[in-house]
């Protein structure tokens, strides 16, 4: 394995262990109305236990909450201290007054006993497009145009 590919695993499994949770978002989506996202978090302080994860937007809305108890691998397990049983896929419906046009960071929140909440994870964007906020015609033939 080379130098660089070593040092970024290096570097991607110190990013992903600091503060009291651990984790990593591999990837959110949305497609129509289900907003997916998936990866892996823990609570170092309770390292066999699995926890809930919150999942905010920027414009502070709350989206959902997900649960990783899925099993990775065991370089998970080496990250949390304990089990790999961390990983999460989580789908939420997300109403169609949330589906603006816009792109919207989200946040992910570890929530623990141990060690209470935790933000983790790199911040993911997604356009949360659909039919929420567009301009409708109002007769046939009309021609509408977006900012």
């Amino acid at each position: 394995m080379g130098f660089f590919r070593v040092l970024f695993f290096v570097v991607l499994f110190l990013s992903a262990t600091t503060g009291r949770a651990a984790g990593w978002v591999e990837g959110v989506s949305l497609v129509g109305t289900d907003f997916r996202a998936w990866g892996w978090g823990c609570d170092r302080a309770a390292p066999n236990e699995p926890v809930w994860l919150h999942i905010w937007r920027d414009d502070s809305v709350y989206l959902g909450a997900g649960f990783a108890d899925i099993y990775r691998e065991s370089a998970v397990g080496a990250a949390c201290g304990g089990s790999s049983q961390h990983g999460f896929y989580t789908k939420i419906t997300i109403p169609d007054n949330l589906l603006d046009w816009k792109n919207h960071s989200i946040y992910i929140y570890v929530v623990s006993g141990p060690s209470g909440v935790e933000k983790w994870g790199p911040d993911m964007s997604v356009v949360f497009t659909g039919l929420g906020n567009v301009n409708q015609p109002r007769n046939p033939g009309d021609v509408l145009g977006r900012d």
